[in-house]
């Protein structure tokens, strides 16, 4: 293709780490942390596209922790952990001015393309960027740790809280589906085609530039309408964290020298990793059903068992097995679940995805005479249009998708945390004195 090449790509990474132990008593040892990284890069996104389809990304991340062990007796020891961390990221499309080559930077600073008959032909502006968001963790971990006989014995636990402040400006101002050339090469739209540049219509010569590929005609498009604010308005104070509590307790017994078990129980809970706050639109009794429209329940199952065995086996004992098995309970759909608050929330109470069918310009179909460059033009007015329909964010009376009858991303109300089954065996065998 005559827009294919291989581009540059740079990274700048900086790190710092300072570590500070001290010995506060005979009994106890303390130790202060704190760690940065800064990054920025002008990367590809997950779907690799032309540069001018890239992002320009920039991190900044540190994290502070201090911990204090102590002795309480000689079989009982105090393990606690204090850190606080944040991410603070920035992810920008590529300016016209960061790149500048006329191939690669087709289309940089425009709004994000596709062609339908080359799914991987994409330039312009990334349809996720911009994308600015502050993420903050403080918590707490004390673990202590008793043996006594032939029992090892670990409990603790840990409370997280988890903030997140973000501007996610997707789709903006749209992302554009035109058609390609070879779909118009047929007897029924030979007019459209032969009225295209001719870089579309002949494989030698100079690439197309940006203003000739606009002469495709639209298929389709999608657009951003709405506060990029995340979480939006209505109780954002309250959306915008969790807190998680974890408890557990796991003991290791030697039942005799070749033989160990151990087995464990953990349990936490999410104070608001869903909408709690937010009951279901009636638009949508259809799909849930008319008696599953309040808001989603919190999930007070999460139980995590384990247990392991460690066999030593012959007389030998240069042979040993293990198994385990383990369910645990993890969950990081926090994030996401802000983005459906604008659709079952207030109108206005967030940014939303729109589909051009929406507006009538869509010609999923059949391509016609109408261009990309003529949606261009005309986007200025159709998303003045829809955003005039939004309400403020905060009248509960209509929601998101009572005004756009569109919706994505909407989290289940009968979600569960999420949670996953570890089960693993194997052995280990001494072949001499010096290989395992």
């Amino acid at each position: 293709s005559r827009l294919d090449g291989i581009f540059a790509n740079p990274l700048d990474g900086h790190r710092f780490n300072v570590r500070i132990d001290a010995r506060a008593s005979d009994s106890q040892h303390v130790f202060v942390r704190y760690s940065g990284d800064r990054n920025e890069t002008i990367t590809p996104a997950a779907n690799v596209g032309l540069p001018s389809n890239w992002q320009s990304i920039r991190n900044t991340a540190q994290q502070a922790q201090a911990g204090l062990t102590t002795i309480v007796t000689l079989s009982l020891v105090n393990d606690l952990r204090v850190s606080f961390s944040q991410l603070d990221g920035a992810i920008d499309p590529i300016a016209a001015t960061d790149c500048r080559d006329p191939v690669a930077c087709v289309g940089a600073g425009q709004p994000a393309v596709r062609v339908f008959d080359a799914p991987q032909f994409r330039f312009g502006s990334h349809f996720s960027a911009p994308f600015d968001r502050l993420q903050r963790t403080w918590e707490v971990v004390n673990n202590l740790t008793w043996q006594r006989g032939n029992h090892y014995v670990r409990a603790g636990g840990e409370w997280e809280r988890f903030a997140l402040q973000a501007s996610w400006m997707f789709r903006e101002p749209a992302e554009i589906l035109l058609w390609g050339p070879t779909n118009l090469r047929t007897p029924a739209f030979q007019a459209l085609y032969d009225a295209l540049p001719p870089s579309l219509r002949t494989a030698g010569g100079s690439p197309p530039t940006y203003d000739e590929i606009m002469q495709l005609p639209l298929r389709s498009f999608i657009t951003g309408i709405g506060d990029p604010a995340l979480p939006g308005p209505f109780n954002r104070d309250r959306a915008s964290r969790t807190h998680r509590l974890r408890l557990h307790v796991q003991d290791t017994w030697r039942v005799r020298p070749s033989l160990s078990l151990s087995y464990g129980l953990a349990y936490s809970v999410e104070s608001h990793l869903v909408d709690h706050d937010l009951d279901y639109p009636r638009y949508l009794a259809p799909i849930l059903g008319d008696t599953n429209l309040s808001a989603p329940r919190r999930d007070w199952n999460d139980w995590d068992p384990s247990a392991g065995v460690a066999w030593t086996i012959g007389p030998e004992r240069r042979t040993v097995v293990r198994g385990g098995a383990g369910l645990f309970h993890d969950e990081s759909i926090f994030f996401w679940t802000a983005r459906d608050r604008a659709s079952i929330g207030p109108s206005g109470n967030g940014r939303v995805v729109i589909d051009g069918s929406l507006t009538g310009f869509d010609f999923t179909s059949a391509p016609t005479s109408f261009r990309g460059v003529d949606l261009v033009g005309a986007l200025p007015a159709i998303r003045s249009g829809l955003a005039a329909r939004s309400g403020n964010g905060t009248d509960l009376s209509v929601r998101g998708i009572d005004v756009f009858k569109q919706a994505e991303q909407i989290v289940d109300p009968n979600a569960t945390t999420a949670y996953s089954i570890h089960v693993n065996a194997g052995f280990q065998r001494e072949l001499s004195q010096h290989l395992v």
